[in-house]
């Protein structure tokens, strides 16, 4: 079979089962908050933690990765996603924290990882597209937990969904195995780990402009795609009155939105408009998008609650493979793991930082518009930053 084939259907697969872990706790907010009758407001201090840890090994994880393998590293990203599950399906409220902490330090390393990988079997013509088919995980990953878990708890509870989730995460694990002996033959099995590999993941990331325009685009962009997947559920329960099961099937549509949208930007790229100036199209695709959003009440219609959660899909879920591409393309050659990593610095900020700020949000007035007001502002900036024009050799190879 294809090399190509093999390394992006395992990183798809992986993606997919990180992103539902990341999402389980958010999709279930209502029951869970309802169980331990607490704020919802207070998913932001989980989405802290989860993002902060994620930050961390993100940033880190350049270095493991050249070590271990990019497969054997998704095999322990995989590994503490499970853990993160099943500890929040044991229902004690203090282990949330910890929770968060296992599955952040299960997100970070696997987009390095992927990147790392699909750096080496991908043509540069054919990366826009081979890496938007990969990141159609996270899409996938949040149209299953937006379906499965509402299905979980009529089922058996919102434990249930969890335990499956966790159980995914593991047995893919182990499938990874033959993959680790068989791709990861390009390992360093005796590079020195060491705290200089964050500062060279930060100088890779920042170490020119487009880069580190690249960077901030990732944090707004990141930023604003969580505040959605995280909080949309909640906001169309509480402001548009909207029952569990029918939120969280809004969700499912605009994740699937989002698969064809990443696809159908991942081939543009490269081909048709060179990637800069489509990022920036996005950048302002995404806050109309989010206007839409703001719109929906009690009043609303069905119709445009579909309609509006679609164009947010296919447009603040929709980026990534696309600006992911583009890192690894201004990458140093055999670095795209290292840049990766940076980069993600700048987008596991914007996890932490704008997700968190609309959580202190609803927590403190009860606002969820302001909340995607206050998430959307570095969306702008990103937009007016990207219409910059670039040199024309690298224009040239977008």
């Amino acid at each position: 079979m294809n090399p190509l084939v093999v390394v992006a259907g395992a990183m798809l697969v992986q993606q997919t089962l990180i992103t539902f872990a990341s999402n389980a706790v958010p999709v279930l907010l209502p029951p869970i908050s309802e169980a331990f009758g607490i704020n919802p407001g207070l998913l932001g201090v989980f989405t802290s933690i989860l993002f902060g840890c994620g930050i961390a090994t993100a940033v880190a994880s350049g270095g493991f990765i050249l070590r271990f393998g990019a497969f054997r590293m998704s095999q322990v990203a995989l590994t503490m996603a499970g853990i993160g599950l099943l500890l929040c399906s044991l229902g004690w409220l203090w282990l949330f924290p910890v929770a968060a902490m296992c599955l952040g330090l299960g997100m970070g390393p696997s987009t390095p990882a992927s990147s790392h990988i699909l750096a080496r079997f991908a043509t540069p013509k054919a990366a826009p597209l081979v890496f938007s088919i990969k990141q159609t995980g996270v899409p996938f990953g949040g149209m299953l937990a937006g379906l499965f878990l509402p299905f979980a708890v009529a089922i058996g509870g919102w434990q249930l969904g969890l335990l499956a989730g966790a159980a995914a995460c593991w047995l893919l694990a182990l499938l990874l195995w033959p993959a680790h002996r068989a791709y990861d033959d390009d390992r360093q099995p005796n590079r020195r780990l060491s705290v200089a590999d964050v500062g060279m993941a930060l100088k890779t990331a920042f170490g020119s402009r487009n880069m580190a325009e690249l960077a901030f685009a990732g944090f707004a962009f990141s930023g604003l795609q969580v505040a959605f997947t995280s909080y949309y559920v909640a906001y169309l329960v509480h402001d548009a009155a909207r029952p569990f099961a029918e939120a969280g099937e809004m969700l499912a549509w605009a994740s699937a939105i989002a698969i064809a949208g990443r696809v159908f930007w991942g081939a543009l790229a490269g081909r048709v408009l060179p990637s800069r100036p489509l990022l920036a199209f996005l950048s302002w695709a995404m806050v109309v998008a989010t206007y839409g959003i703001i719109l929906i009440g009690p009043e609303s219609s069905r119709l445009w609650i579909i309609a509006a959660g679609l164009v947010m899909g296919a447009t603040t879920v929709s980026w990534n493979g696309v600006h992911l591409s583009e890192v690894a393309r201004l990458a140093p050659k055999g670095n795209a793991s290292m840049a990766t990593a940076g980069v993600l610095f700048c987008c596991f900020s914007g996890l932490l930082v704008l997700p968190g700020a609309f959580g202190a949000i609803v927590a403190l007035t009860g606002n969820y518009d302001l909340g995607f007001y206050v998430a959307a502002a570095p969306t702008v900036l990103t937009g007016i930053i990207m219409l910059r024009r670039t040199n024309p050799p690298e224009f040239a190879e977008s």
